[in-house]
């Protein structure tokens, strides 16, 4: 039935809304409350969860589903500190009622001794109410909350501010449970810096919701039991804001979405973010997985002297993406941080003497005094026929979001040829090994060796939580990644994740807090030119001409990060391949001898 449907997802929202409370339904329809400790309890929460729909169950004479108007403009109108003088009332008699501009809300005192009691029984809750409603002259399907008196004294005190009234009557402005429990997903995700959020069938009805944070995915235990029912209308929910055919189950979707004012005026926490809907069918009949990725386009985060590289590395960089003309690449795999580069590159760049146009697949940060054009495959408008349109625009600077098929190739080519500069994204895993896939594009060795200026590789490693790191013995760890070359103590730093004993509050207990780069850059010179121009294809012999003339390997960065205390030998381990370190060996020493020196014998920090 409608009305039980609905008393199932009220009961999921409070659970899923706050894990401290915990929402049910008689089978009578009775709306109850059950709440755990006081200390963890939030009555604005229970309150919104409790009311904020615009369908509330209520069997009394015979009556299931009672509709009386729009909440956000009845609880908006109930005035909390004019009914500080009847708590007394409330405390004795264990009724009160809330007037509002639409109608009546009543409250029921339900405690003994200043916490909740054990839930009355639902006929007697029932008969309660219905001779309360008689005495008061109260309609028979006037909602109500059973709630201590502890907790509306602590609601009466937060409301009687008028800021803290105004918050709280954006939070249950909210009408529908599965928007509560999507909201409170989303929040959660960003409150932990997430960059992913996996919404998962399993087998047995079981649905797996996961956070990426740091890179690494983290199960939200707090939704196993989620029903199949709820977890629909979530993707439904979502496929709805990403203006997509709820019912298409049946193949990939992908999308964005953009929070409206109403969402940003709600949830701060939304500001400058959007999000990236993707939705694939799996084995479980309809069930699809759903990924969401959360895009930030706060400009502080495009701030390209804040994203970790060294002072000298910086220079180089900012020099050669200050030329005229060429084509510099970004290179890495998925979730590496190309994009947060390319566009810290862009803002470097933007000035209001220089025309710069971006085509992009999607635009996920819109940077003001730049052209942008999206991707729009089902409108005819490709890579390709965005950088032809280019092309007749007067550009200064060009960004193609990523070079993907041989076509876009040589146009990228052909504009960096003709005296303009190229931004672009490859994936390969190291710098010189975009040669090896610009090659495969079908680019002419004349092209690339006149037009290829630098490529910067990176990886992303997880950074050290700096209040809880400690320092402890490496020296294992470095003479295995090396290949078993002895080299002498070595030390550095790591976290357990705890502080005395107990958890770290400030990465969550994990040890890690946010991400940094680990670049590679190369930027070519006249003999790697010829090199290319010679039609070599051996991808080692350029590294070693790279590294001659000054490119720091993936390897050599990671292990200076470690030395700088920033991550550990076990993060860029995982990041960049063993064969990495030892063919930079002979550079990671000494880097190693120069941190001994620095450090002090046994290079204990």
């Amino acid at each position: 039935m409608v009305g039980e449907d609905r008393r199932e997802d009220n009961t999921q929202a409070a659970r899923y809304g706050h894990k401290s409370i915990k929402v049910d339904f008689e089978p009578r329809g009775i709306p109850v409350s059950t709440f755990g400790d006081k200390a963890d309890y939030d009555p604005i929460n229970a309150f919104r969860l409790l009311l904020a729909h615009e369908d509330i169950s209520i069997k009394a004479s015979g009556i299931r589903d009672s509709r009386f108007g729009n909440l956000e403009g009845l609880v908006a109108k109930v005035d909390f500190t004019k009914h500080i003088e009847e708590l007394p009332y409330f405390q004795n008699h264990g009724f009160l009622v809330l007037p509002t501009e639409k109608g009546k809300i009543v409250l029921i005192r339900d405690c003994q001794d200043g916490k909740p009691d054990v839930l009355r029984d639902a006929y007697e809750v029932k008969e309660s109410i219905s001779d309360y409603r008689s005495n008061q002259g109260l309609a028979e399907n006037t909602p109500y909350l059973i709630i201590s008196d502890s907790q509306f004294k602590q609601m009466i005190q937060f409301c009687s501010d008028p800021n803290a009234l105004r918050e709280f009557t954006n939070i249950v402005s909210v009408t529908d449970p599965v928007e509560v429990i999507l909201e409170n997903i989303l929040l959660s995700a960003m409150k932990q810096w997430a960059s992913d959020i996996h919404i998962d069938p399993q087998e047995k009805g079981r649905t797996d919701v996961r956070y990426r944070v740091d890179g690494v995915l983290q199960k939200q235990t707090q939704y196993d039991d989620m029903p199949l029912e709820t977890i629909s209308r979530v993707t439904s929910a979502l496929k709805v804001k990403a203006r997509l055919d709820p019912g298409a189950s049946h193949m990939p979707l992908d999308s964005s979405i953009k929070f409206t004012e109403l969402d940003l005026e709600k949830h701060p926490d939304f500001a400058g973010k959007s999000l990236r809907f993707s939705s694939s069918p799996t084995i479980y009949d309809d069930r699809e997985k759903v990924n969401l990725r959360i895009l930030d386009s706060s400009s502080k985060r495009l701030d390209l002297s804040q994203l970790g590289f060294s002072e000298t590395l910086y220079k180089r960089l900012t020099k050669q993406v200050s030329s005229p003309h060429g084509l510099f690449l970004v290179t890495g795999q998925t979730g590496s941080g190309k994009s947060t580069t390319l566009y810290s590159l862009l803002r470097f760049l933007n000035d209001p003497s220089i025309n710069i146009m971006t085509a992009e697949d999607p635009v996920e940060i819109a940077i003001q005094g730049v052209t942008q054009v999206s991707v729009d495959l089902d409108r005819g408008r490709d890579y390709t026929a965005i950088l032809r349109g280019f092309l007749r625009q007067d550009p200064d600077v060009i960004l193609v979001g990523e070079i993907r098929d041989p076509e876009s190739a040589k146009l990228a080519m052909r504009a960096a040829n003709t005296g303009h500069y190229v931004l672009s994204t490859l994936h390969t895993r190291s710098a010189v090994e975009a040669i090896s896939k610009l090659y495969d594009l079908g680019i002419d060795k004349s092209d690339m060796q006149a037009s290829l200026n630098g490529v910067l590789a990176q990886v992303l490693v997880r950074k050290l939580c700096q209040d809880c790191k400690t320092s402890h013995d490496a020296t294992k760890t470095l003479n295995e990644l090396l290949g078993g070359v002895e080299i002498g103590s070595f030390y550095e730093y790591s976290s357990t994740g705890t502080i005395d004993g107990r958890p770290c509050v400030s990465c969550d207990s994990n040890g890690y807090r946010g991400r940094i780069a680990v670049p590679e850059l190369w930027i070519l010179t006249d003999k790697e030119r010829k090199l290319i121009y010679s039609g070599n294809r051996n991808i080692e012999q350029y590294r070693k001409l790279a590294v001659k003339n000054g490119m720091n390997t993936l390897a050599v960065e990671g292990i200076l990060k470690v030395t700088q205390r920033v991550t550990t030998l076990n993060e860029i381990s995982r990041e960049i391949s063993a064969d990495g370190f030892i063919r930079s060996r002979e550079q990671i020493m000494k880097v190693v001898d120069e941190y001994r020196v620095k450090d002090g014998p046994g290079v204990k920090v």
